[in-house]
């Protein structure tokens, strides 16, 4: 059936505007059209963590170590720009410390490998009371200075002064006002010395052996040897508490041998007001000092 000519041109214009299978009608809106613009990259950034307290904690002995490390190796770089900071004093007893530090002469100022050990010892070494010193460097920036004192043992009273001995009968000090409490040995005069110069050190030897021994083979104190009085007839007289022993110039070991059994087995006091005599050759003689009318 033919139709008409209008009919057919609208039958034409639906088929144009019609839609193809498998697209989209037209127009499309513009939020489902693809954009254009480039991508915006997307910029990662690293996570910071920080230390933990334990974690911090731990590591101060690196840190530590490191600081050390740096000191020490500046020592090795520089050792010449260490300073002596300190000087210590082993064994100083009786030595007085500024005195010691006077008689080491170490300037301000002196590194620790400018310092002459020698020379330091011999200084302190005129220290009256100083018998020995040897220097050792203490790292990183001090000195050790460790002395052999001398050990007073007696009082030696001759021309007018007292004198302090050591144990091998040097005088090393003059006595003052706080003189120890010692035996004191009498009866050296100037004058015998010059007549018999070895006289005075064999007089010495025997007394400090006397005042060693009495001790050791009677009990008795130390401390109750009072002096040492040397006669160039009769010999030494000892004062031992109350008594008074007299020893002769000769063979003092078998003197002494007759002492200790006069003490120990004849019961003979010390303590008493005796006078002991061990002069002769074969008895020893011994009668009271007590005044007759005593008691």
């Amino acid at each position: 059936m033919l139709t008409s000519g209008a009919g057919q041109k609208s039958r034409l214009a639906a088929l144009i505007n019609a839609p193809l299978p498998g697209t989209f009608p037209l127009p499309l809106p513009a939020s489902s059209l693809p954009s254009l613009q480039p991508p915006t990259p997307t910029v990662r950034f690293p996570k910071v963590r920080l230390p933990s307290f334990w974690t911090a904690f731990a590591s101060i002995p690196l840190l530590m170590a490191g600081g050390l490390g740096a000191g020490a190796a500046w020592l090795v770089v520089r050792p010449d720009l260490v300073l002596v900071e300190h000087i210590d004093f082993v064994g100083a007893e009786h030595a007085d410390q500024r005195a010691l530090r006077h008689l080491a002469d170490m300037p301000n100022g002196t590194t620790i490998w400018g310092v002459d050990p020698t020379a330091i010892a011999h200084g302190v070494e005129h220290h009256p009371w100083v018998r020995h010193a040897t220097v050792e460097r203490v790292w990183p920036d001090g000195l050790r200075v460790t002395l052999e004192e001398r050990t007073p043992v007696a009082l030696l009273a001759i021309a007018e002064r007292t004198y302090v001995l050591d144990e091998q009968g040097v005088p090393f000090l003059v006595a003052d006002g706080r003189a120890l409490d010692l035996p004191l040995i009498l009866g050296l005069a100037p004058e015998l010395a010059e007549r018999h110069p070895e006289l005075p050190q064999l007089v010495l030897r025997d007394a400090l052996w006397l005042i060693r021994e009495i001790p050791v083979r009677t009990g008795v104190s130390a401390d109750a040897i009072s002096s040492v009085a040397f006669h160039t007839d009769t010999g030494m007289s000892v004062t031992v508490g109350h008594s008074r022993v007299v020893f002769g110039l000769e063979d003092l070991p078998r003197q002494m041998d007759r002492l200790e059994r006069l003490v120990n087995e004849a019961h003979v006091a010390l303590d008493e007001p005796l006078l002991i005599d061990l002069a002769p050759a074969t008895v020893a003689i011994v009668r009271s000092l007590a005044p007759a009318n005593a008691g």
